[in-house]
């Protein structure tokens, strides 16, 4: 299966957000619109013609080191097959090229799935935050990325 990572529009963004189940309430546009505000990324995944899996992110902290992945899914019946890394590989070839040093993102505690996602793909687990319970902690990943020298 080959897939293809493009950047794209909000709308078809969060078209293949609603596909996802684990993302069952999704932020409003209004808060997606404010965080984008500051040297944003929106990646689709494609299979074909189809749109199958996005990651967004933000330079959150406006330090121009370390990159927020914010947000990301793949549709269940394309899960397994490398979409999600795809995506994760374009993510990190934006950042190294925009000068970044680290991605970081946050996860709950009860996507198993996405957590093993981060260690198979050199992340750390640097913090957590409680929030609610157990299922609903916060673990924060970040990963040093490599330096591209122009």
């Amino acid at each position: 299966m080959k897939v293809e990572v493009i950047e794209g529009p909000l709308e078809e963004v969060l078209a293949v957000m609603h596909e996802v189940p684990e993302l069952d309430t999704p932020a409003p546009v209004e808060q997606w619109k404010s965080r984008l505000s500051s040297h944003p990324l929106l990646l689709i995944a494609r299979v074909g013609a189809e749109n199958v899996g996005f990651k967004v992110g933000y330079d959150r902290w406006q330090d121009g080191r370390t990159y927020y992945s914010w947000m990301g899914g793949v549709i269940p019946a394309f899960r397994r097959v490398g979409v999600a890394s795809a995506l994760q590989q374009a993510m990190e070839q934006w950042c190294t090229q925009h000068g970044y040093v680290s991605l970081r993102f946050k996860t709950r505690n009860r996507h198993r799935s996405m957590i093993a996602f981060a260690l198979r793909h050199g992340f750390n687990m640097v913090d957590f935050e409680k929030k609610g319970a157990v299922d609903d902690y916060r673990l924060v990943f970040e990963k040093a990325l490599e330096i591209v020298n122009s």
